[in-house]
């Protein structure tokens, strides 16, 4: 059978096509199920924040499960450089509110609700709110006027949460 050029051409651009589509499939399939390149690779620090921020969390409901190593946990992943961390840190720190170290959790939250990195700010205003919601609006009320547009609404959020439906900025 003769084929004239322009067949050929369209014949071989289908058959490239169809074979970038069944490589682009395959590899769909592999980055789908876990398989695919590791090109962001979980530090080992992070991957043990992770789980220990989750051991840390499942004891939610029973606020006397919490011991002191996890006390010395969730200080050691807030002290860390790692923003990734410290967030894992200020994402537990409310579940110490009913302990006896609900008072340095709060001094904790109030540290970094002052903190340079807008992450740290922000995760702060949800530990400062759930730690001690009946004082945390005075703390939080002037993070309304912060640089950053995720820590001001993060600071609105926790603001109308604690009960706060008309929100004044600071000084009006």
């Amino acid at each position: 059978m003769d084929l004239s050029m322009r067949n050929r051409l369209v014949l071989a651009i289908a058959g490239g096509a169809l074979l970038v589509l069944i490589v682009l499939l395959v590899w769909g399939i592999r980055w789908a199920d876990g398989r695919g390149p590791k090109s962001f690779p979980i530090p080992p620090e992070l991957r043990q924040a992770s789980e220990r921020s989750r051991a840390i969390a499942s004891k939610e409901d029973d606020p006397g499960a919490l011991t002191a190593q996890d006390w010395a946990d969730t200080q050691s992943m807030i002290a860390d450089p790692d923003w990734r961390i410290r967030a894992r840190g200020l994402t537990v720190l409310p579940l110490f509110k009913r302990t006896i170290y609900a008072d340095q959790a709060w001094q904790l939250a109030l540290a970094h609700l002052a903190h340079a990195e807008p992450i740290s700010r922000t995760f702060a205003t949800h530990a400062a709110a759930a730690l001690r919601p009946d004082e945390a609006a005075r703390y939080i009320a002037p993070l309304l006027e912060d640089p950053d547009k995720d820590v001001r609404d993060a600071a609105k959020h926790n603001l109308i949460r604690l009960g706060y439906s008309t929100i004044r900025r600071p000084g009006s």
